[in-house]
Order: C-alpha cells, then structure tokens, then sequence
C-alpha cells in the first residue's frame, strides 16, 4: 500500500466518483423542482389574494350602493313627511293677503254666530 494504486482503486474511484456525480445532479433536480413547486405555491397563493381581494371590493362597492340608496330613499321620505307637513300647516292658517283675511275673518265670524247646516242636530 505504497503510493502506487492498483487498477482495482482506480476502476473504484471512478465508480464512486460517477456516484457522487449522480447523486449530486438528483440533489441539484430536486432542489429545482422543490424552487419551482414553491414559486408556484407563491403564485397561487398570490393569484387567491388577488381573487379574494376583488371580491371584497366589489362587496364594498355594492354595499356602498345599498347604503346609498337607503340613505337617499329615507331622505326623500323625509322631504315628502316634510312638504305634506308644510302643506297642512299652510292650509291650517288664516289667509295671509288683506281681502282674503278679511274674508276669512267675516267667514270664522259668521261660524260663530250661525250654525253650519251640515253640523245641526
């Protein structure tokens, strides 16, 4: 076992040497194919947020509709209580011109003193 090796060590290291490379290049595939399995559970994982942030906006935007429309139907509502409101309180009150208040006092007066056929008992 001097410093010259047999042709049997030498046909081994060239088998252990082939070895080594293949189990190397089946790490190197692996490693590859583990990289890309990983970018495209990147991906997904991207393309999901993206999907499911969409839809939260289009939920928002038409939520955001709704509300809009409720708060704009309550409002006219409103305006609608209001004027009806206005209308009666309108109605309710004495003539505001001098010939028609003068009227409606003559009218308010003669109630007063004459019973209204309609009411009579």
């Amino acid at each position: 076992m001097g410093g010259t090796a047999t042709a049997e060590e030498i046909h081994n290291s060239g088998k252990t040497r082939a070895s080594d490379e293949r189990a190397a290049a089946l790490i190197r595939d692996l490693g590859i194919e583990v990289v890309q399995e990983i970018n495209t559970l990147f991906q997904s994982i991207g393309e999901l947020a993206v999907r499911a942030a969409e839809s939260m906006q289009a939920e928002l935007t038409e939520t955001h509709i709704s509300i809009a429309s409720s708060v704009t139907s309550q409002l006219e509502a409103v305006q609608r209580v209001l004027a009806d409101f206005g209308q009666k309180a309108v109605e309710a009150l004495p003539p505001s011109t001098p010939v028609v208040g003068a009227a409606y006092d003559g009218w308010e007066a003669l109630s007063k003193v004459m019973p209204s056929p309609w009411t009579a008992s």
